[in-house]
């Protein structure tokens, strides 16, 4: 192993120590489309699945930073979009998963607009999804609002989709040391919902946030992200049938 192998690995594993990741993922009934196992009654549909265009909600640079290619505004959107298609193309196969465009001519000759009709949803996130609880089942699909409902269900019309996920509440806070130098701090969270449209019901919802102290400002978040998420959706059939198991009767 050459010396720059060797520092490399050493800063990896150096830096692992300064991260940390917390997701929580709330399912709203058994009824799931990523999971049909988990309804003995639940039929394999051809769903269609479009992760809607992801928009940042706040950005933050303590300092400006020239190397931080990867973490720009655009290239952070870009990042998230594209890796979550390939971590709903792994977890359903045999489906169609497609990222919206937001500047397909579609859009607007169906009266779709990004991101107006994103940043129109208000969604009941605070009685969905947080805490220290990686997996929570609560049936409160009910709290969403009927207006959001419509909203989705236009967008999801429009694009022939039959199920749609939105993500909200995107935040990247980005902490270089020096302006010219890649190492630095990165704290970065968003939410996110899978909404059934031919059904008119939301299956589950995610929230993730990861803050790590120290860092190589240039390496791909894409692994960890699907490590974190992925790795709950392929366990979770498993972990909610031991959670449910622990409930009192």
């Amino acid at each position: 192993m050459g010396v720059t192998q060797l520092f490399a690995l050493i800063f990896f594993s150096f830096s692992f120590l300064f991260s940390e990741s917390k997701l929580c993922l709330a399912l709203f009934s058994k009824r799931q489309s990523l999971w049909p196992a988990l309804d003995s009654a639940a039929r394999r549909d051809s769903a269609r699945l479009g992760v809607l265009p992801v928009y940042l909600e706040r950005y933050a640079e303590s300092k400006p930073c020239d190397s931080c290619h990867r973490l720009s505004e655009d290239g952070m959107e870009f990042f998230l979009g594209n890796a979550l298609l390939r971590i709903f193309t792994a977890a359903w196969p045999g489906r169609e998963v497609e990222l919206a465009a937001p500047h397909w001519e579609l859009l607007r000759s169906r009266g779709v607009e990004f991101p107006r009709d994103l940043d129109s949803l208000n969604l009941p996130w605070d009685g969905w999804v947080g805490g220290e609880e990686p997996l929570i089942y609560r049936p409160r699909e009910f709290m969403a609002a009927k207006t959001d409902k419509s909203r989705l269900d236009k967008v999801a019309g429009a694009l022939g989709f039959s199920h749609v996920f939105v993500v909200r509440g995107f935040r990247v806070e980005v902490g270089p040391k020096f302006r010219d130098a890649h190492t630095g701090s990165l704290r970065w969270s968003w939410r996110g919902a899978l909404y059934n449209a031919s059904e008119g019901r939301f299956e589950w919802a995610v929230d993730f946030s990861e803050d790590r102290s120290l860092m190589d400002l240039d390496d791909d978040l894409e692994p960890g992200l699907t490590k974190v998420l992925g790795d709950e959706i392929r366990k979770l059939p498993a972990e909610l049938e031991a959670l449910l198991g622990r409930e009192p009767r």
